[in-house]
């Protein structure tokens, strides 16, 4: 959410150019890690590399949804209060992965 507020051009030039990862190896490098940090907790919280790996993935798609929203201008303004719901739909999410995977 905050690199989509500061950074409006670079957001969009990351997550919506269609650039081939495949040619632009530092793309698919930086996204790997980032996955990688993210993989680590949430696979402690599932239990699973499995369940681990859809967590993020979903996290990963509802705090993108919510940096597009707020770019395109639909979930309107302050953004302190957009990144509390980002927060709340992503706590939403761990929630349900952990109670899922017990």
């Amino acid at each position: 959410m905050q690199f989509a507020a500061d950074q409006p051009a670079l957001f969009e030039l990351t997550f919506a150019a269609g650039l081939d990862k495949a040619r632009f190896p530092v793309l698919a490098a930086a996204g790997q890690a980032l996955f990688d940090e993210l993989f680590t907790p949430a696979r402690v919280l599932c239990g699973s590399d499995h369940q681990a790996r859809r967590l993020v993935l979903a996290v990963a798609a509802c705090a993108h949804g919510y940096a597009v929203f707020f770019a395109e201008g639909v979930l309107g303004d302050p953004l302190s209060d957009v990144k509390r719901e980002a927060a709340m739909a992503a706590s939403s999410l761990i929630a349900s992965y952990v109670a899922g995977s017990s």
